[in-house]
């Protein structure tokens, strides 16, 4: 697994949702050229409940890793030395801490838009 600390980790949460996107869109397509359910299903059909389980999938990893980043925030923050000198003050976060933080941040904007680019598999219909 990668380092929360990692420069990666920056970009990492938005290229998972980048993927989902593609991949969302890329499953609807060919299972509407391929495999159509019937118009008389409605939203509640195999093809839009497959894509919900990916999105929920999404979403739980992305949260997962923001749980995970959120927690060595709490730890660093307990565990952190108060500096002697007055250069830099206790509540600045060093450059490893800073990247955890706007990581956190990325991983829950990711984990939203992936579900709210889920949202209309709730509501329309898959295949018009």
């Amino acid at each position: 697994m990668l380092s929360p600390f990692h420069p990666l980790q920056l970009t990492l949460g938005l290229v998972i949702w980048a993927l989902y996107f593609v991949a969302l869109y890329a499953g609807l397509s060919i299972s509407c050229q391929h495999f159509a359910p019937p118009e008389q299903s409605g939203a509640f059909n195999w093809v839009n409940i497959a894509l919900l389980l990916l999105t929920f999938a999404v979403t739980l990893g992305l949260l997962f890793q923001a749980r995970r980043g959120w927690h060595i925030i709490k730890l660093t923050k307990k565990t952190r030395p108060a500096t002697p000198d007055h250069k830099q003050s206790a509540s600045v976060p060093s450059t490893p801490q800073f990247i955890n933080y706007v990581a956190v941040s990325v991983y829950v904007v990711a984990a939203m838009a992936t579900l709210i680019n889920g949202l209309p598999l709730v509501l329309l219909v898959p295949c018009i």
